[in-house]
């Protein structure tokens, strides 16, 4: 759904709906969130107006890793998640292909690179953000890093048998092109793994305008119905939609909280955990916990690869 500025606040017109819903018009959801807007034909949510690029470039400083629980100078808690996390994702994968060409997406800071190399993947990753793909080429050597966005890379078509793309459909501006793209990346037959938040999860209806997930650097927020749909818009394979189990530790909860949490007595109650509990509190390992959507797909097996 991309939408036009709309002369009043009554509602912003559609120019089209990024799932083909045919919806006219997005209305505010929210007085509170006069950003957050959704779709009357489908129910997609959005964030419009979008952030212009420099905006966006801005948040994704060092202090934006570090509230998501990383440190960049020490290795802490949330790192061997994450690699916990990739390692259950990568095998679901490796339930229909065998360790080949892993593409990563959104690479970030290189959590799915190393556990791919770990497990026998040949890998690349691909990263916009400066900071981060450094991070990921240094800690990640055996990894061909590209500090690129996914319009921007110029990998072959039909090459990988993998490709990754962990909390970032939420991000692109264009999500049906950008999974139209990653299809045509992937040999016939291979496997899209994508997590994303869940807006119709129990927690986002209860949370109402205070759920987490709802800030201006995420621009589309889907539940499994649409996100099921726009991935067979794209030309995928739906093999599975479902709720994603992530693996977390209590510091990362507390530091997600601590930034984004639209209560202030939970933001205040994370920011003192972070500052009185040991670290080795903040570093234990919680078993896996459903949050977000898992989606599973496949690019159709006798699809042609064109140059």
């Amino acid at each position: 759904m991309v939408a036009t500025h709309a002369s009043s606040d009554a509602a912003a017109a559609c120019q089209f709906c990024c799932v083909g819903c045919g919806g006219r018009e997005c209305r505010p959801v929210y007085a509170a969130l006069p950003w957050l807007r959704q779709c009357t034909g489908c129910g997609l949510r959005c964030t419009w107006p979008q952030p212009a690029e420099e905006e966006l470039a801005a948040l994704y400083d060092a202090e934006y890793y570090r509230a998501l629980g990383y440190d960049l100078l020490t290795v802490s808690g949330w790192p061997p998640a994450q690699q916990a996390r990739a390692d259950r994702l990568l095998g679901l994968a490796e339930r229909h292909v065998g360790p080949g060409r892993l593409l990563d997406v959104g690479s970030g800071l290189g959590d799915v690179l190393a556990a791919g190399v770990r497990r026998g993947w040949r890998v690349t990753g691909i990263e916009p953000n400066g900071l981060a793909a450094g991070w990921a080429a240094r800690r990640v050597p055996q990894a061909e890093v590209v500090c690129q966005s996914l319009e921007e890379f110029a990998g072959r078509k039909g090459t990988f048998d993998v490709v990754t793309c962990l909390e970032v459909i939420e991000h692109f501006r264009d999500p049906g092109a950008c999974l139209e793209r990653i299809r045509r990346l992937l040999r016939p037959g291979g496997i899209l793994v994508a997590t994303t938040p869940d807006a119709g999860s129990l927690h986002a209806r209860v949370s109402g305008r205070r759920w987490v997930h709802y800030h201006r650097d995420h621009l589309w927020y889907f539940d499994r119905r649409i996100l099921a749909r726009l991935a067979r818009r794209a030309g995928l394979e739906v093999l599975r939609c479902a709720t994603a189990w992530k693996v977390f530790t209590p510091g990362y909860m507390m530091h997600v909280l601590a930034r984004f949490s639209g209560n202030r007595a939970v933001r205040g109650a994370a920011r003192a955990g972070l500052r009185w509990l040991p670290r080795w509190v903040l570093v234990r390992r919680l078993p896996p916990l459903p949050e977000g959507l898992l989606l599973l797909a496949r690019r159709p097996a006798g699809e042609e690869v064109w140059p």
